[in-house]
C-alpha cells in the first residue's frame, strides 16, 4: 500500500511529531509498504493516510478525505490528549468524523477520550530505535539522570532539590539536555555551583544521551504532563530504573503496579526513592525486572506489524 505518514511540523523539525512521523513510516515500510513522511496541507494520492496531531494536521486530513478513495486515521499526540482538543472543538469534531480510526499509545489515554470517539480508537504501543551509546568517562560514584531539554513541563531542577535532601556525599546527579529559556539554564549551572555532585550537561546528541543513562543507578522523569516519553521507553530498553512521577502518560508505559512512582513536584518523595536505590540492591533488582515484563510492548516488530494491520483495515 501507498501510505501518506502527515506531520504537522517542517521535516527537519526537532519536535516530536516529526520523529514520530519518520519512525511511522520506517515502521510501515519494514513491513513491505511504501510509506512517506511528509509535512504539506495537499497530500498526494495514497491507499491510506496517518496524521498525527488533530489540529496541526486538520488541513491535510481534510484535503486526503475529499480528494482521496482511501482510509483516514489520525494517531493523537500527547498535546492532543492532553487539553489539545479543547483549543478548537469544532474542528477537532469536524476531523476526527472523518477518520476510519484513531490511536494512541497507551492505554492510560483511553480515560481522557472522550466517549463519542471510544469506540474507533485503538492503541498501538511505539517502539524506540537504541543507538549505540558513545563512550563517556565511568561515572565515580553512584549516577542519576534526568534527561530532556530543561523546560517547566519537565520540573527539570526537581532532581537538584532531591539530592539536598540526601547528605550521601557518594552520589552524581546529571540533568542531560538543553535549556529552552535562558532562567532554566541559569538555575542549572547555579545548581552545579551550589552541590558539587550536580551536574548539567548541554549539548548531547542521543547517543551521548543515552551513555549516561546507560550509566545511571536510576533515571528520572520528574514531568508534571506527558504523552508518552521516549526516554522512558529508551531506559525500558536499556534496563534502568525509572523514578517517574504516576502521571498517565508514565503509567501507560510503566503500568499501574510499577513501584517507582512518586507525586508529581515532591521531591521529598523522589529523594525517598533516590535513597532505596542507594541502599537496596534488592528494590533496584524489582524494578528492573518490572521493566523486563513492559519491554516485549515496545518491540519494533510489534509496532510495524500493528501498523499494517491498522492501515489493512484487519486490526
Amino acid at each position: 500500500m501507498k501510505i501518506n505518514v502527515c506531520t504537522g511540523y517542517p521535516l527537519d523539525s526537532p519536535r516530536g511529531n516529526t520523529t514520530t512521523a519518520f519512525r511511522i513510516a520506517e515502521r510501515l515500510n519494514m513491513a513491505g509498504h511504501q510509506a512517506t513522511a511528509m509535512h504539506t496541507d495537499t497530500p498526494p494520492v495514497a491507499d491510506a493516510q496517518i496524521s498525527l496531531h488533530v489540529l496541526k494536521t486538520a488541513a491535510a486530513s481534510a484535503h486526503f478525505a475529499k480528494h482521496q478513495s482511501g482510509k483516514l486515521f489520525i494517531r493523537l499526540t500527547g498535546t492532543d490528549i492532553n487539553g489539545g482538543f479543547e483549543k478548537n472543538p469544532a474542528l477537532s469534531e469536524q476531523t476526527i468524523a472523518l477518520a476510519e480510526k484513531l490511536v494512541v499509545t497507551h492505554p492510560a489515554c483511553l480515560p481522557q477520550i472522550p466517549d463519542r470517539w471510544q469506540t474507533k480508537t485503538l492503541v498501538i504501543y511505539p517502539s524506540v530505535t537504541i543507538p549505540k551509546p558513545k563512550n563517556i568517562p565511568t561515572p565515580s560514584s553512584p549516577l542519576f539522570t534526568c534527561i530532556g531539554h530543561l523546560r517547566p513541563v519537565k520540573v527539570p531542577h526537581l532532581m537538584y532539590t532531591a539530592i539536598q535532601k540526601i547528605p550521601q556525599a557518594d552520589l552524581a546527579a546529571a540533568s542531560i539536555g538543553n535549556a529552552y529559556d535562558v532562567t532554566d539554564g541559569q538555575q542549572a549551572l547555579l545548581n552545579a555551583r551550589q552541590d558539587a555532585r550536580y551536574q548539567w550537561h548541554a549539548g548531547c546528541d542521543r547517543p551521548t544521551a543515552l551513555a549516561w543513562m546507560q550509566a545511571s543507578l536510576a533515571t528520572i522523569n520528574s514531568s508534571n504532563s506527558e504523552g508518552g516519553a521516549n526516554t522512558v521507553m529508551e531506559a525500558i530498553q536499556l534496563r534502568v530504573p525509572v523514578l517517574a512521577t504516576g502521571i498517565a502518560g508514565n503509567r501507560g508505559f510503566l503500568g499501574d503496579d510499577y513501584d517507582g512512582y512518586f507525586e508529581t513536584g515532591r521531591e521529598d518523595q523522589l529523594a525517598e526513592l533516590m535513597r532505596r536505590c542507594l541502599s537496596d540492591a534488592d528494590f533496584v533488582e524489582r524494578l528492573k525486572s518490572q521493566l523486563d515484563q513492559r519491554r516485549p510492548l515496545f518491540s519494533i516488530e510489534r509496532e510495524s506489524d500493528q501498523l499494517s494491520k491498522l492501515v489493512s483495515g484487519d486490526f
